[in-house]
């Protein structure tokens, strides 16, 4: 994004942060993404340092900072507090790092299996659990793994697995 388009998107972040919160008691939260204005270090950190950490939060995708190259555990430690909501997920960083030299969409990189069921990927969960417990509050968490295109009866066995993590 140039200059202009971050301070506009930075702007109506928090617009919209403002009125969820003044109007409807809602936090706002944003999710970076593969294949968005939101997926690098540099991107994510321009605008969380940019937006209004008082309307501002970050949904914490383990598997999209990955996809980024984002180190999540040192973006936990560095943003602990703009953090309202986690999402776990893996990648296959053999995956990520032919999605970057052929130049893939996220949705090819998803259907050539990059997405990975935790905890068989990267980042590894241990180290991302114990950096969300050092913040000593509760925050809600989601396991997921994107699988697309996919039959619905795809999924069904992953939640079901004894594994631990």
């Amino acid at each position: 994004m140039s200059v202009e388009d971050l301070a506009l998107f930075v702007e109506n972040a928090n617009r919209v942060g403002k009125i969820l919160k003044d109007e409807y008691n809602v936090t706002f939260s944003v999710h970076s993404h593969g294949d968005s204005h939101l997926e690098t270090r540099e991107q994510i950190v321009r605008f969380v340092d940019a937006t209004d950490p008082e309307y501002v939060a970050f949904c914490l995708d383990t598997g999209h900072l990955e996809y980024g190259e984002v180190d999540t555990v040192e973006f936990i430690k560095n943003y602990a507090d703009r953090i309202s909501i986690v999402h776990i997920k893996q990648m296959d960083p053999e995956v990520v790092q032919k999605v970057r030299h052929e130049d893939l969409s996220f949705g090819e990189a998803v259907a050539a299996g990059v997405c990975v069921t935790p905890d068989g990927g990267a980042p590894k969960v241990g180290p991302v659990i114990d950096a969300l417990a050092e913040l000593n509050r509760e925050i809600y968490v989601i396991v997921e793994q994107e699988l697309y295109p996919c039959t619905p009866m795809c999924p069904f066995p992953s939640p079901s697995r004894p594994e631990k993590f």
